[in-house]
């Protein structure tokens, strides 16, 4: 089969965690075309070797989602103003022709042409962005409705019902927009969700709202493929360097931008009992570059996601986003999560991540704020035996579980 996987927009995690099930179709014989815009370069590098063979092909084509971001975290009026125009865009979405099949991995506009399309389409994903904007939105009323003069409850309800239906700021608009990502999510075949720790529970209730048979993923995908020795090598960590190593990781967006920037900044030039990995998402692949003593920088692995460098590491200090959360518990690696401001979804997953005894949390002012080289000592060395009972609970979750996905869908179509 010609198979289209369509990845979100919104960051790296959603082409991470379509690379994996990916691979197997690949391995099984079959092609792939990659529709995604923002994550092209990392697509390309994912997929290096099968697009020299002719086996995969790449399509630059948004998707229709994706949250503004700044420095501070998400830009929340910003995201609800451009979701106001997603009924069109997905009006007008359309599938190759000459695909048997899609899986999407959350771009609700290309479940909705596929089916229009008479093709078999798939949902791989850790939420769900109807119920992602679904409460954005309420959030953002809720806010703006605490700023102004409410006398009871009854005037709040009231309120708030007026605000949500008020052509003044728009959000009847933004509502009509997030049920239409509903209808559109509602028109996958199955669709498989991650566990709690990373798909919380109210997406689980909200696909089930919606009608659409769930496949529990059981697990996470992918797993240790490299060995430790090598992805030190990668990262250009040599054997004299220190023995343990920190991967900062702010993923596919802006948001850390500027703070990595500082990080190295504060870091290279000083002599550190501990390596520190910078992940540059400008960077082309394979080039790992030194920037001080014990400060290194750079970004993809050519056919690998970063599943190819963790084993290498000791400690990920990260967002919590789905893909990076999924790669981290794969490798046995324990992360640290900073929060988030105003975005949902990721602090959703946080939360339940840190409730399983996943991961612990770094306050945004903290990591804003605080002599980054403590922050980084506190959590690599003198929480050393909290991340070892970290990586004993990872063991517990099974790994490789995009083989079993992969099957289900061929037998599928």
């Amino acid at each position: 089969m010609r198979i289209a996987l369509v990845p979100n927009d919104d960051g790296y995690g959603p082409s991470a965690l379509g690379y994996y099930v990916a691979k197997v179709l690949l391995r099984a014989g079959h092609s792939l075309v990659v529709r995604n815009e923002s994550a092209l370069s990392l697509n390309a590098s994912f997929y290096k070797d099968e697009i020299n063979k002719g086996r995969v092909s790449l399509q630059p084509a948004f998707g229709g989602i994706r949250m503004r971001k700044t420095a501070g975290g998400v830009d929340v009026p910003g995201t609800l103003e451009d979701a106001r125009t997603y009924p069109e865009f997905s009006n007008n979405y359309f599938i190759p022709e000459d695909v048997d099949a899609v899986i999407d991995v959350g771009t609700p506009a290309a479940v909705r042409a596929a089916r229009e399309a008479r093709k078999p389409v798939f949902t791989i994903f850790d939420h769900s962005w109807g119920k992602t904007y679904e409460k954005t939105l309420e959030n953002f009323v809720d806010n703006l409705a605490s700023t102004l003069d409410v006398k009871d409850v009854a005037d709040f309800v009231k309120l708030r019902a007026g605000i949500l239906s008020s052509p003044s700021v728009q959000t009847s608009l933004v509502g009509k927009a997030i049920e239409r990502m509903k209808q559109d999510e509602s028109k996958t075949a199955i669709v498989f969700l991650f566990d709690s720790y990373i798909a919380p529970k109210p997406f689980h209730e909200h696909w089930r709202s919606l009608g659409v048979p769930i496949e529990p993923i059981g697990g996470v995908f992918g797993g240790m493929n490299v060995s430790r020795q090598e992805a030190r090598k990668r990262m250009g960590i040599s054997e004299t360097d220190p023995e343990k190593s920190v991967y900062v990781l702010g993923g596919g967006t802006p948001v850390w931008d500027a703070k990595l920037a500082e990080i190295n900044a504060r870091l290279k030039d000083k002599v550190l009992k501990y390596n520190v990995v910078l992940f540059d998402r400008n960077a082309k692949p394979n080039d790992y570059q030194r920037l001080g003593n014990n400060v290194h920088k750079g970004g993809a692995v050519a056919g690998e996601t970063v599943q190819g460098l963790l084993p290498g590491v000791d400690l990920v200090l990260t967002r919590a986003g789905g893909g990076i959360v999924n790669d981290a518990i794969a490798c046995r690696v324990p992360f640290v999560c900073v929060e988030e401001p105003n975005h949902w979804q990721v602090e959703m997953i946080r939360q339940n991540c840190e409730h399983e005894g996943l991961t612990r949390t770094i306050r945004f002012a903290d990591f804003r704020d605080r002599d980054i080289e403590q922050l980084i000592s506190q959590h690599l060395i003198a929480m050393e035996a909290e991340n070892d009972t970290i990586r004993m609970r990872m063991k517990d979750i099974s790994n490789g579980m995009e083989q079993a996905v992969a099957e289900t869908i061929i037998k599928s179509c």
